[in-house]
């Protein structure tokens, strides 16, 4: 549980207005219901889409957000380009 000491609370307009100065990412969990065996060994329920990032961890699709764009928009921005750039 985070303390209030931990976070600050920002409004949209409060953080449209760091865009200039800070990034604002957008990222995306992926997930399915799958039951089943992985491989015939190991049992699952559900599959969760992940990336292999730049600096070689795993990571959920997204980006930073554009300016004059929305997080849901960019978010939907970088899963097209994450799923049909192929």
């Amino acid at each position: 549980m985070l303390a209030s000491a931990d976070y600050v609370e920002v409004s949209e307009s409060e953080w449209k207005a760091l865009l200039p100065s800070y990034g604002h990412a957008a990222h995306v969990m992926v997930y399915s219901t799958w039951p089943g065996r992985f491989m015939d060994k190991y049992e699952h329920k559900f599959a969760v889409s992940m990336q292999l990032r730049f600096d070689g961890t795993l990571g959920f699709p997204g980006g930073m957000v554009d300016s004059g764009e929305t997080p849901e928009t960019a978010a939907g921005r970088e899963l097209a380009e994450v799923y049909y750039s192929y």
